[in-house]
C-alpha cells in the first residue's frame, strides 16, 4: 500500500483579500516525483509558502505524513519538514559545506565541533550521488549546480521527506540538469518525494511520472508520463497572453529598421530603436558571461559592442543601464528617499541636480505628475 507524504484537500488561501489558491487539491506519494507547470505563476509563491509553513487557511486541510498539520478551523503556524530549492540559495555563505549540512540542521545540539569528523561523515553522502565537492569548501566558491547538490544533501541529512524544486532548469546547463535528474531518481528510489515545478510541460514529463497544470491558483488538468498532450494544450494555456501581446504590438509604432541603437557583432544580434529583444539562453552559459560585459565589470575581449554606432566604453558609459535581479533589493538604497534614489546618478545630465534643493523640488513635481498619469493609465486599462 502506497504511503502518503503530502495531501492538500480543497485548500483556499487568501492574502489581503485576494484569493491566491482556490479549491486547490494535490497529493504526493512516497518515492514519487510529480511535476507542476504553472501557466501564469498566479498563486505559486503562496503555494510554496504554505508547504513550508502552516499559514491560516480560508478553507481546506493539509496533511503531511498522513497527519493533519493545517486546518481552516484551528490553524497552527508551525513549520513543516519540507525543503525548497530555488534560485535564491538558503545556504549560509562564510561557512563550509559540512557546516551547512550538519551544523545548521534542526536538532543539532553539539557545542564543540570537530571539522575532521564532519568531513568524514559527509563523504559517504557525496559518494552516494557521485558529486565531487570538498567538504571544507566554502559556499561562495561553489557553482550553482554544486549549491543545488548541497541543498539537496542538507534535506537528506535533516530527514525531510519532501523537497520542492522550483525552476531549477533556468539556472543550470542541460548537462547539469541531467545529472540533477539522476540524483532525484536515486533518492526517489530510497523513498524521498519531490515536487518538480517547471515552466515547460515537456521538461517536467522527462523526469516526472505525472504532471499537473496550475492556472490561476487551481489545478486544472493532470497528465501521466505516457499521456500525449493535446494539440490545443499550449493554445489554451497562452491564449490570453498571446492576445494581449498582439494587441500591444499592433498599437505601437514599428521600430525603424535602419536606426540600430545596440549591436553585438560577435554574437550576431542587434536591437533597433523602439524594439524589445528577448534572449533565451538554453544552456545558461552565455548570459553569465554577457551580463558582466554589459555592466562594465569585465573587459570585452574580442566581443565588439556598439551603441548608436560607437563602441561601448565600459563601466562609466552611461548610455547603457543594467537592471539586476531583484532590483528593489540590489539597486535601491533603503535609507534614502525615492527622490534621492532617482537623482543621485543624474549629474551627467543635469549638473548639480542632487545637491540643489530647488532642482530637486521641481523634479519631485514632475515625478509626481508622471506617476499620476501612470496610475490613470493603469485604471483605464483595468
Amino acid at each position: 500500500m502506497r504511503e502518503e507524504v503530502l495531501r492538500m484537500e480543497r485548500v483556499t488561501y487568501r492574502e489581503q483579500g485576494v484569493t491566491l489558491l482556490e479549491n486547490f487539491s494535490m497529493t504526493i506519494w512516497k518515492g514519487e516525483i510529480p511535476g507542476l507547470v504553472p501557466v501564469n505563476h498566479f498563486g505559486l509563491s503562496a503555494l510554496v509558502r504554505l508547504l513550508r509553513q502552516n499559514l491560516p487557511l480560508h478553507y481546506g486541510y493539509v496533511y503531511y505524513k498522513e497527519r493533519l498539520v493545517n486546518d481552516w478551523r484551528l490553524p497552527c503556524p508551525a513549520m513543516n519538514r519540507i525543503s525548497v530549492i530555488q534560485n535564491k540559495s538558503c545556504l549560509a555563505e562564510g561557512l563550509t559545506v559540512a557546516d551547512n549540512i550538519f551544523v545548521l540542521r534542526p536538532g543539532f545540539k553539539k557545542r564543540l565541533m570537530q571539522p575532521r569528523i564532519l568531513n568524514e561523515q559527509l563523504q559517504p553522502f557525496l559518494e552516494d550521488i557521485g558529486v565531487d565537492i570538498q567538504a571544507d569548501a566554502y559556499i561562495e566558491d561553489l557553482t550553482i549546480f554544486e549549491r543545488f547538490a548541497v541543498e539537496l544533501l542538507k534535506a537528506v541529512v535533516a530527514g525531510n521527506h519532501l523537497v520542492v524544486l522550483e525552476d531549477v532548469s533556468t539556472f543550470i546547463s542541460a548537462e547539469e540538469l541531467g545529472r540533477l535528474r539522476a540524483i532525484l531518481r536515486h533518492y526517489a528510489d530510497q523513498g524521498m518525494s519531490f515536487l518538480y515545478i517547471a515552466a515547460h510541460f515537456e521538461e517536467a514529463r522527462q523526469v516526472c511520472g505525472r504532471t499537473a497544470l496550475m492556472l490561476n491558483g487551481q489545478i486544472t488538468k493532470c497528465f501521466r508520463a505516457s499521456d500525449k498532450a493535446p494539440d490545443t494544450f499550449y493554445m489554451h494555456c497562452t491564449e490570453d497572453f498571446d492576445r494581449h501581446v498582439r494587441e500591444q504590438m499592433e498599437s505601437r509604432e514599428k521600430p525603424e529598421e535602419k536606426q540600430i541603437v545596440f549591436e553585438a557583432e560577435d554574437l550576431g544580434f542587434r536591437v533597433a530603436r523602439g524594439e524589445c529583444l528577448v534572449i533565451q539562453d538554453l544552456d545558461n552559459c552565455m548570459i553569465q558571461e554577457l551580463i558582466p560585459v554589459l555592466s562594465g565589470e569585465t573587459r570585452q575581449r574580442s566581443r565588439q559592442i556598439l551603441i548608436n554606432g560607437t563602441p561601448f566604453t565600459g563601466k562609466h558609459d552611461r548610455r547603457m543601464a543594467i537592471i539586476q535581479e531583484l532590483p528593489t533589493r540590489s539597486m535601491l538604497f533603503p535609507n534614502m528617499s525615492y527622490l534621492d534614489n532617482l537623482c543621485f546618478t543624474l549629474d551627467h545630465r543635469i549638473r548639480g541636480v542632487w545637491g540643489s534643493g530647488h532642482i530637486k523640488k521641481v523634479s519631485a513635481g514632475s515625478t509626481q505628475s508622471l506617476w499620476g498619469r501612470m496610475c490613470l493609465i493603469c485604471r483605464w486599462r483595468n
